[in-house]
């Protein structure tokens, strides 16, 4: 079961998700969502931080599929959300393919495991959609 904690930064228009514990799917799509949905209506970027999660469960084909048949049809519009993920460097096969599917599919998406360089893509990207 993953845990998290949603922050809002109003000053760089920017939410932080930590998140921790054991990734499964479809509690990871509920909360992205969710957080989506959120940063959309304010117009904000994310930071999805995933250096204490776990994500040995999650199947690269879920994550392929996570936006075409769950995020796409509820609002098609956050794909364009800029969002970072932060990983730590274990992970780094599941988050580079994340990136590529994802940047593949024209999803906002950018994976790091350095946190300065992820605040300052977000906030790059944020001015751009400004």
């Amino acid at each position: 079961m993953i845990a998290y904690e949603a922050n809002k930064d109003d000053q760089n228009r920017i939410f932080t998700v930590k998140i921790s514990g054991k990734i499964r799917i479809a509690e990871t799509r509920a909360m992205g969502l969710e957080i989506r949905t959120l940063a959309n209506e304010a117009g904000y970027g994310i930071l999805f931080d995933y250096r204490l999660a776990d994500p040995s469960e999650i199947k690269l084909l879920d994550v392929d599929n996570t936006f075409k048949e769950h995020y796409d049809v509820k609002n098609i519009t956050l794909r364009s959300i800029p969002v970072v993920i932060l990983h730590h460097p274990k992970h780094n096969q599941i988050a580079h393919f994340i990136e590529l599917s994802w940047q593949a599919d024209n999803i906002n998406t950018k994976v790091t495991t350095d946190e300065k360089a992820a605040f300052d893509w977000l906030k790059s990207e944020i001015k751009k959609s400004a």
